[in-house]
């Protein structure tokens, strides 16, 4: 049998997604993260969390999530 907890298993994939999230949105004078490190120092200038045009649809798309997550609640059988 292959039983998870879904609960669990949602919430495990914020790291990845994080890790996704370093590349673009780290600009180098703040902490310029390197992709294929200890390969290369290779890094990419990216664009702050603080510019408006980040921060407020990530703010949005947080906010859509929980109301998302409030109103369809799954029951396991």
């Amino acid at each position: 049998m292959n039983h998870y907890r879904k609960d669990i298993a949602f919430a495990m994939l914020g790291w990845p997604f994080h890790i996704l999230l370093d590349f673009p949105f780290h600009p180098k004078e703040f902490f310029p993260t390197k992709i294929v490190w200890p390969l290369s120092d290779f890094s990419f200038d990216g664009i702050s969390w603080s510019r408006p045009e980040v921060w407020f649809p990530n703010l949005a798309g947080i906010i859509i999530l929980f109301i998302y997550r409030k109103y369809h609640k799954v029951t396991d059988a």
